[in-house]
């Protein structure tokens, strides 16, 4: 039992490995063996071979894994179940997508977080964003919802860290009004953030008025004045993209965000007024140690809520439009999302709903390239990469020096990049 429990770990390891090159290269080499020595003549695996090994060590898991993890942040058996639904939709296998989905949701050990729970209970917030926080991603931390975690420890010989706030949060520092910069990082304000990526004005669209998932406490609209050596005078009531809105000049005001316009360009000069997302920006594992832009904080890595969708994307293939309306309402209801009927359930409203709920946390290309959408929504969305985009950019190159270190037998690349 022992051995199949640590098989079955490293299977499930491989296929989700082998999830991430399909996804993003298409045909691969398929190793099942150990290697040893050099070898210079693999040959690219067709993506269904692949994809029938993936089934076959995701089973293999499922048979052998405990329902809960064994140690905090290993793998168990919702684990391959969770990725098995994925991979029958990606084959077209609706109904086995639905049973596996199935399995994921009626295991007693998990449910969707819809009460306040954990470390900010007791302050304003919502169930929703209650498991972003450090100290409530854990099973062990009440996060009934989490399937799988990545434990991070800070300052701790072999550990690692979390760099989503380096990502996503902005650089809200340069953030000028009346001629001052008056924020500076600080635990109150999330800590420091790069701003390599941004949110598109579409995403932020998709939220109804009232929704937790699109509200104050899931995004970043207004930042706390800090720094008196750079206060600002008067007050601009109304927050535009190029001038944000603030009161007064005393410390521990708000300067406040708008997306009255397109997402801003990487070269535009307002770019750090963008709102940003407030699933990364927890507080700084040390108060004295803002400017990291890292994090040690537990990442939440998959959890229940993308099964439900998973769920309505299995009953939208079976053509069971009033079962993903049901499913869809009970993944929205913790959020306070108005009912869907069985009328809006489509691909489309399923993807906008994925964005929604998973903004941030999914490989966002990976869902739209299984719905054949990822290009013309890239194009129609995004006012930045999807002007930059073609059609071969579906699938990312095969990196040139693998090519060149195939000598034995040549190995063609992506279409389009040869």
């Amino acid at each position: 039992a022992d051995k199949n429990q640590i098989v079955g770990e490293a299977r499930l390891i491989r296929a989700w490995a082998y999830r991430h090159l399909v996804n993003l290269y298409g045909p691969v080499p398929l190793s099942l063996t150990e290697s040893s020595g050099v070898k210079t003549d693999y040959e690219r695996a067709s993506v269904s071979d692949i994809r029938n090994e993936m089934e076959a060590d995701w089973l293999f898991a499922e048979a052998n894994l405990k329902d809960a993890p064994l140690t905090q942040g290993r793998a168990s058996k919702v684990v391959a179940e969770h990725y098995l639904s994925e991979l029958y939709l990606e084959m077209g296998q609706y109904q086995k997508a639905k049973d596996m989905a199935l399995a994921v949701i009626n295991n007693p050990k998990y449910k969707l977080i819809t009460v306040r729970y954990g470390v900010n209970k007791a302050n304003p917030g919502t169930p929703f964003t209650d498991m972003f926080l450090d100290g409530n991603s854990n099973i062990e931390e009440g996060n009934t919802e989490v399937l799988w975690i990545m434990p991070n420890e800070y300052l701790s010989t072999g550990s690692e860290t979390n760099l989503e706030r380096r990502w996503w949060v902005n650089r809200y520092s340069d953030i000028t009004v009346g001629g001052k910069k008056p924020i500076t990082y600080s635990q109150a304000n999330g800590g420091r953030g790069l701003g390599r990526f941004a949110v598109t004005k579409y995403a932020f669209s998709l939220y109804q008025t009232g929704d937790d998932r699109g509200g104050s406490f899931a995004w970043r609209f207004s930042y706390q004045m800090n720094n008196s050596k750079s206060l600002p005078t008067g007050s601009k009531a109304n927050a535009t993209c190029t001038s944000p809105g603030y009161t007064g000049g005393t410390l521990n005001d708000f300067v406040n965000l708008s997306i009255d316009c397109d997402e801003p360009l990487p070269t535009a000069t307002y770019k750090q007024n963008w709102p940003s997302t407030r699933k990364w920006d927890n507080a700084p594992n040390d108060i004295n140690d803002v400017q990291n832009t890292s994090t040690a904080n537990d990442q939440i890595y998959i959890r229940l809520g993308e099964t439900y969708l998973f769920l309505a994307e299995a009953q939208l293939g079976l053509k069971d439009l009033n079962g993903a309306a049901t499913t869809l309402t009970t993944l929205r209801a913790r959020s306070k999302a108005s009912l869907v009927t069985a009328a809006q359930v489509n691909t489309d409203f399923i993807l906008d709903e994925r964005s929604r709920e998973l903004i941030t946390e999914e490989p966002r290309r990976y869902a739209l390239r299984r719905a054949h959408k990822w290009f013309d929504r890239t194009k129609l969305y995004n006012k930045y990469s999807g002007q930059l985009i073609a059609q071969r950019d579906t699938l990312l190159p095969i990196p040139q020096n693998v090519i060149n270190a195939n000598l034995s037998k040549p190995m063609a690349n992506n279409p389009g990049y040869n």
